[in-house]
Parts: structure tokens; sequence; C-alpha cells
């Protein structure tokens, strides 16, 4: 594989992730393994992640979202789906 292979994923959060700071830390944790996509908060309460990396890059803040970027948010469930869309630039909090 080669290294500069990017690959994006959905991720659906859910457990106590709004109010929390879910967002600004998904964000901060997102800059330090140079993710791009967006974070935003969905109306019945989970969060929804597009997130866009170098695969080993993007194991790794998945790991990372997965125990919660925060420590007052609980994750008590992470689906996971690959998805296929053009090059990210930037990583954004929506709201």
């Amino acid at each position: 594989m080669k290294s500069n292979s990017i690959d994006s994923k959905k991720l659906i959060v859910s457990g106590l992730v709004q109010g929390v700071g879910f967002r600004y830390c998904t964000a901060k944790v997102a800059k330090h393994f140079n993710i791009k996509g967006s974070v935003q908060n969905l109306p019945e309460g989970s969060v929804k992640i597009i997130a866009q990396g170098q695969p080993s890059k993007l194991n790794q803040f998945i790991i990372k979202i997965r125990k919660s970027p925060t420590p007052f948010g609980k994750v008590n469930n992470l689906k996971v789906k690959t998805i296929q869309i053009s090059k990210l630039n930037s990583f954004q909090i929506k709201s």
C-alpha cells in the first residue's frame, strides 16, 4: 500500500457526546493526526464525523474517538463506514 493513500470514513458516535466539548476536542484530535473532514451534532443526540486521511492515522484517530476525545463525554456506540468522497482540505466543526 502506498503511504500517500487516503481513506475516508463516516463515523456515527452515540452516548454522552453533545454539550460536553466533543466536537471541539474531536477537531483537536483530527489536527493532531492530520485528519480532514468535519464533525457535527445530529438532531437525535449523536455526532457525525467525516474523517479523511492516511489509513494508519485514520485508525489512530478512530481509536481516540472511541475512547471519547473529551473526559466529560462517554461513547456508547461507534459506527464506522467507509465512504467515497473527494479530497478534503480542512477539518470543520459544523453546527
